[in-house]
């Protein structure tokens, strides 16, 4: 047996092969069951006489292992006699480094919970002819869940043989399955394997050939270890072979991982560089982003200032066109005030002068009346006194013609009078008129002056409300344009301490 290619493997193949003069001791070893490489204690059974074994009944695992047994292998021929107990066996090496190796890394991928299943195996080792071949299965298993079960079962008529009985029956060569079995193992359909999970995760380049390299290094330390328990010529050139073809699967898996693993580091450095490059392009671009920003925040201050300036400006200037419009709103209301007062002033003087002249007026006429009514009366006397004397039997003709005299002078008088009563009548009405019309025309001239005045008065308050109302729009303007300004500032300055994070 070549130790180089079984590696740790060689020392089962020297334990098998040990003649042991002593009973054996519980021992150690390590098979696959379900899939897992476990380690098991078993206690070997005693040298038995005839086909009764000495097995305590307790023990399960012996009688367990019989069974499985029993359908592979012949029963060997019973000795004449029994012999004397053996010799204690050596104490068991320790499990190979292959094996702790397959065990960590079943291990860890029980801790990952991997997905990915192993792929079958491409190739079998065919059985080697003659009485002698051995089951393609227990060389090189699959890694369908029924080739893992079956494994441990195919190992275990070897692995379970106590060693006393290699050395009661050496000769004794391995049964080849028998015909059932073998027919059963070629037409057995192999396992599906199972569907993908939807939330399965998607692995790497990497990850798969880990897997992969794992997967044949578990069939490679497999296949050492069912070489390591093999006996015979034809079982230990086919498991030799299974071992070479292993190694080699475990080489390419191992490169193909090599291979993968450059590609990622390329592919990573790639990364690096493009990350770096694009880092590189967008400092750039933030340092230019930043230039353009402390330039746009300058020109944007010294735009707030005179925006600032010309708000402060259009505000003052709001402000006193709105002091002159109040103030020349003020002045028309205090010249209404004023012209209204004047108009009534004037009127009352008017009236107060042309009741004046009225009752002049009135009063002259009334002594003229008065002047007309004493001449009537003295004529009215001087004919009463003419007409008694005329009426006389015998009337003085010298009073006669005195009284006729006196009656034609008091006649001139009292016409005079009369006269002088109609001219001071008409006079006073003349006088009254005019003094109607004076009054009315000083009212109605300090009516117009006042409405005059009062419209000049407010057409200067009206020009000076327009001019307020104008100003106050254009600072409305400018506080409008100074915001804009600040928020157009604010914006800039939030995109500056932006690119500062």
């Amino acid at each position: 047996m070549d130790a180089s290619l079984l590696g740790g493997s060689a020392a089962f193949a020297e334990d098998a092969v040990t003649p042991v003069a002593e009973a054996p001791a519980p021992e150690t070893k390590t098979v696959l069951k379900k899939g897992k490489f476990v380690t098991v204690k078993e206690t070997p059974k005693k040298p038995r006489a005839a086909k009764k074994t000495a097995a305590p009944k307790k023990e399960a695992a012996p009688r367990k292992a019989k069974k499985e047994a029993a359908p592979t292998k012949a029963a060997a021929p019973a000795p004449a006699a029994p012999e004397p107990p053996p010799a204690p066996p050596a104490p068991p090496p320790p499990p190979p480094p292959e094996v702790l190796a397959a065990l960590d890394t079943i291990k860890a991928q029980k801790a990952k919970k991997a997905v990915v299943k192993p792929p079958p195996p491409t190739s079998a080792v065919a059985p080697a002819p003659g009485p002698k071949a051995i089951d393609p299965k227990a060389v090189a298993p699959a890694a369908t869940p029924a080739a893992a079960k079956a494994a441990p079962k195919a190992a275990a008529p070897k692995a379970a043989t106590p060693a006393p009985q290699a050395a009661a029956a050496p000769k004794a060569a391995p049964n080849p399955p028998s015909p059932k079995a073998a027919a059963s193992a070629k037409t057995a359909p192999k396992a599906a394997a199972p569907a993908p999970s939807p939330k399965a995760k998607k692995l790497s380049a990497v990850e798969s050939a880990e897997l992969e390299l794992k997967a044949a290094q578990t069939k490679a330390t497999q296949a050492k270890l069912v070489a390591g328990n093999a006996k015979g010529k034809a079982a230990t050139e086919a498991s030799l072979k299974a071992v070479k073809q292993a190694s080699e699967a475990e080489a390419k898996a191992s490169d193909k991982l090599t291979k993968a693993k450059a590609a990622d580091a390329k592919l990573k450095a790639q990364a690096r560089a493009a990350e770096a490059k694009a880092k590189e392009i967008a400092l750039k671009q933030r340092v230019s982003q930043r230039a353009s920003l402390n330039d746009a925040i300058k020109k944007s201050k010294a735009d707030r200032d005179t925006a600032a300036k010309s708000a402060s400006a259009a505000g003052n200037v709001a402000s006193a066109a709105s002091t002159e419009a109040v103030k020349e709103e003020n002045a028309v209301k205090s010249l209404k005030k004023e012209s209204d007062a004047n108009v009534a002033k004037v009127t009352k003087e008017a009236a107060a002068k042309l009741a004046q002249v009225s009752k002049e007026e009135a009063d002259k006429v009334a002594g003229a009346k008065k002047a007309d009514a004493a001449a009537a009366k003295v004529l009215a006397n001087s004919k009463a006194k003419l007409e008694a004397e005329s009426g006389k039997k015998k009337p003085d003709a010298k009073k006669m013609a005195k009284l006729k005299n006196d009656v034609r002078e008091k006649a001139e008088k009292a016409k005079a009078a009369a006269s002088k009563a109609a001219a001071a009548t008409r006079d006073a009405e003349a006088k009254v008129a005019k003094a109607k019309k004076d009054s009315a025309g000083q009212v109605e001239k300090a009516s117009k002056a006042a409405a005059n005045s009062l419209s000049k008065q407010s057409k200067v308050a009206a020009t000076k409300a327009e001019k307020a109302k104008e100003a106050s729009g254009k600072a409305t303007a400018a506080k409008k344009a100074l915001a804009d300004v600040d928020a157009k500032l604010a914006t800039l300055q939030k995109e500056l301490a932006g690119l500062s994070k």
